[in-house]
C-alpha cells in the first residue's frame, strides 16, 4: 500500500469525493468536540513521554518525577538529560491506555 500525503490525496479528489471528505472530517471534529479532552500530567525524559497521571493526582506525579530524576541521575551522572512534567490534553479514548503504561507505585508492607 502506497502512503499518500493529505495534500496530495485532496489534490486528487473530484468534487463529490471532496464533499464526502469534508462531511467525514466535520463529523469527526464534532465527535472530538463533544467528547472533550482529558488533562493528564505527562512526565518525559529527553522529550520521550514515559508516564501519565490524572490531573487530580499531582502528588503522585511529582513523587514519580523525583524518583525518575534519582534513577536517571544515578544511571547517567553528569549528563544533561532533561526530565520534565507538564499538564497535557488527550482524547478520552487514549487516557486508559496511557494510564495503564504508567508504572504503579509499589505498596510498602
Amino acid at each position: 500500500m502506497t502512503r499518500v500525503s493529505i495534500p496530495d490525496y485532496v489534490a486528487g479528489c473530484d468534487e463529490d469525493q471532496l464533499a464526502n471528505l469534508i462531511s467525514k472530517a466535520n463529523a469527526r471534529l464534532e465527535e472530538i468536540k463533544k467528547t472533550g479532552w482529558v488533562r493528564l500530567w505527562t512526565l518525559n525524559v529527553s522529550w520521550a513521554n514515559v508516564a501519565w497521571f490524572a490531573e487530580d493526582d499531582y502528588q503522585a506525579a511529582v513523587e514519580h518525577l523525583c524518583n525518575m530524576a534519582r534513577e536517571v541521575g544515578a544511571k547517567h551522572p553528569g549528563k544533561g538529560i532533561e526530565i520534565e512534567m507538564s499538564l497535557e490534553r488527550y482524547r478520552p479514548d487514549e487516557v486508559e491506555r496511557l494510564l495503564s503504561h504508567t508504572p504503579k507505585k509499589e505498596k510498602k508492607s
